[in-house]
């Protein structure tokens, strides 16, 4: 039973880890984006894309 909550708290904090590596490579792309001018209706495009990644 130990092991069972041991790897269910790995999957979590993997689970975390990776959603929060991804968020970081999301910010990123749009700070690129800002960065190099990228017109307002690309920049809501990229917004939207992210947002909707993260609603699964």
């Amino acid at each position: 039973m130990t092991a069972n909550r041991d790897d269910d708290w790995d999957k979590e904090n993997l689970d975390i880890s990776t959603k929060n590596a991804m968020l970081r490579m999301d910010l990123k792309r749009i700070r690129d984006a800002i960065d190099d001018d990228l017109p307002f209706d690309k920049l809501k495009e990229i917004a939207s894309h992210i947002e909707d990644s993260y609603k699964n």
